[in-house]
């Protein structure tokens, strides 16, 4: 059985998205902080093989969080999922050989192209971004600092249609 730790702090799309890949025949460790990943990476005799993450928790960066993993979870395959990657993450990433993928997606389609890459060249967006240059994304961040407690992570509304049926 492969086993995928997914972290997630949205409570709703950490729902679907657990659902989406047991209904693969995954099974899904999920975490809502990086402090419960690293419990679960730590547990006698589990092994994780897949690691989804979101970038910007509570607790701290999925991409830090990652690299820190490198050495030692070796064979876990990676990758990140956000709606907050700036040009300069994304470039990380690349250098990295991680993959990443922009919100909103399928999980299902982060194993699949885990599973086909098997992590062996540099990775691409595997969606698309459909921002333009002058997006914020595109704009390069000031070197990042973790969240602030103070300074809680803005959530947006999460829509499973992407069109309006009330015309």
């Amino acid at each position: 059985m492969i086993n995928i730790l997914f972290i997630e702090d949205e409570k709703e799309l950490a729902a679907t998205g657990a659902e989406q890949l047991e209904s693969r025949g995954y099974k899904v460790f999920s975490a809502s902080t990086l402090a419960e990943a690293r419990a679960i990476l730590n547990t006698p005799g589990q092994t994780v093989n897949y690691i989804i993450t979101d970038h910007r928790l509570d607790d701290g960066w999925g991409i830090e969080f990652i690299l820190d993993l490198e050495g030692s979870f070796p064979l876990t395959k990676c990758a990140v999922v956000s709606g907050y990657l700036t040009q300069v993450n994304t470039d990380q990433l690349k250098q990295h050989g991680i993959l990443y993928f922009r919100k909103p997606l399928l999980y299902a389609k982060v194993i699949d192209e885990l599973r086909r890459q098997n992590m062996k060249t540099a990775p691409v967006s595997a969606i698309p971004s459909t921002h333009d240059k002058t997006s914020p994304e595109a704009t390069p961040a000031p070197e990042q600092s973790k969240p602030k407690a103070e300074e809680p992570k803005k959530r947006k509304g999460l829509s499973l249609w992407p069109f309006n049926t009330n015309k």
